[in-house]
Parts: C-alpha cells; structure tokens; sequence
C-alpha cells in the first residue's frame, strides 16, 4: 500500500495540491532492500539501497502530470534511469528529494511503496545486480478517494 509523508498530506491540503508539491521537491526514486518503515515519515533504519532512479540528464527532479480518477503519473517525456548500487531483492521504494537524508520527518515530500511481482511498484526483475541499469518507464501514484462518513 502505497504511503504518503505528512509533508505531502499537508501540500495537498493547502492550496499547492500533491501534483505542484511532487514537482516543486526535485525528486528521484530510491529502491531499497529490507523491512519497509510503517509510514513514510519514519527514518529509515538498516536498509540497504539499491538504486537511485534520477532523471536522466540530471539537473532537474522527477515531473508529474495530472490525469483523472486521483490518478498522478510520471510524465511521459522524462526518462527516469539509474545505476544498481548493491545485489539484492528490491522490498520498497521512496520517492524523496534528492536532498533527504532519510531522517524522521514530518514536513518532507514523501511517496513510500512496496516494490515486487504485485507491488506498488513493479519493476522486470525480482533481483537487482550491481552494475546493472534499472529504467522505471510507467509510474502512478493513485491518490485514495473520500468515501465519505
């Protein structure tokens, strides 16, 4: 289940909104082995990285694009690319800034998810070698709907 930081909660709920707030934190995605923390606010512990995905070209972070049904996807002109880092079975990931430092935090723009065969975030491989290119070619963040009380 995908996870969301306080720091994001609170873009959404204020006049920025989650699209505007995921394009303004100059992004990248880390995929990391290990235990997935309980929320997307909790720092991280023992985990092993094993990959950061960043733009390709760098300079500028990760860009979204609205679609309908609170539905956000990575934009399709961006190539999203990066270098394994260590061997090893990917658990989790975590869209960050390319600042964080991975500490508690409950003001950082944050999107945590499972990473696997049926997980939030499905990649061609269930084991990453070092070395190795890892592209994420389709990307959604499905926003849950109110459903009232």
């Amino acid at each position: 289940m995908i996870k969301i930081s306080t720091g994001l909660a609170d873009a959404m709920t204020g006049n920025v909104g989650a699209t505007a707030a995921l394009n303004a934190a100059n992004l990248e995605l880390r995929i990391f082995s290990g235990p997935e923390p309980l929320t997307a606010d909790a720092a991280l512990a023992n985990e092993v990285l094993l990959v950061k995905i960043e733009v390709q070209g760098g300079g500028t972070g990760m860009r979204f694009t609205n679609t309908s049904g609170g539905v956000i996807t990575k934009d399709i002109d961006q190539s999203w690319l990066g270098n394994v880092l260590d061997v090893g079975v990917p658990t989790y990931y975590r869209l960050c800034s390319k600042t964080d430092d991975n500490s508690a935090s409950a003001t950082k723009v944050r999107v945590q998810g499972s990473v696997g065969p049926t997980g939030d975030l499905m990649l061609g491989t269930t084991t990453l070698a070092t070395g190795n290119p890892q592209s994420i070619d389709f990307y959604q963040l499905r926003l849950p709907q109110y459903l009232g009380a």
